[in-house]
């Protein structure tokens, strides 16, 4: 109740500033022959509400499952599943970046290396050099991205790393 009270006065105060100001503005009289009228009025009376028995939330929104074909980000240490849970891929380690940092001039762009856990198999995979792409069981895995890419001056702990892949089917050949 006391915090009702606290701030009804700031509600005032407020009120009052407004309705002088637009008064000046209105009138465009000078101000010294404005003089402000208000009509205090009393806070209302709170009552207290009983306490009631805390009702269960069950979230209703399914987590989106990403999808064959389509762009996928993962963050540096967690895991994605794919396929209604035949296809699971983590995000394992950060192996090297040697990738050319933005606001320097380099002999070559550079490579970031990053290690995957597929299904229980791990898997290099890279930005520049080979292999960007592996097939793990019924599905191809390809690196698209290492992010954020590097900064002169800016220095990256393994957890700010996300990569982007695109997983799909792996054609076989026949």
């Amino acid at each position: 109740m006391g915090i009702a009270l606290q701030k009804t006065p700031m509600k005032i105060r407020k009120i009052i500033t407004v309705s002088l100001v637009a008064t000046l503005l209105a009138s465009c009289v000078p101000a010294a022959k404005i003089f402000a009228t208000a009509t205090i009025v009393p806070a209302p009376t709170l009552t207290p509400v009983p306490a009631s028995t805390p009702i269960a939330i069950t979230p209703t929104k399914k987590l989106i499952e990403p999808k064959l074909d389509e762009e996928i980000q993962i963050k540096f240490g967690e895991s994605v599943t794919l396929e209604k849970g035949k296809l699971t891929i983590k995000f394992r380690s950060l192996a090297g970046d040697s990738r050319c940092p933005q606001g320097v001039v380099c002999v070559w762009a550079g490579n970031a290396e990053v290690i995957l856990e597929v299904s229980k198999n791990e898997i290099a995979l890279n930005t520049i050099l080979d292999p960007k792409e592996a097939v793990v069981g019924d599905y191809n895995i390809q690196l698209q991205d290492v992010i954020p890419y590097p900064k002169a001056g800016e220095e990256l702990k393994p957890e700010d790393y996300s990569i982007r892949i695109v997983v799909s089917k792996h054609k076989t050949a026949g």
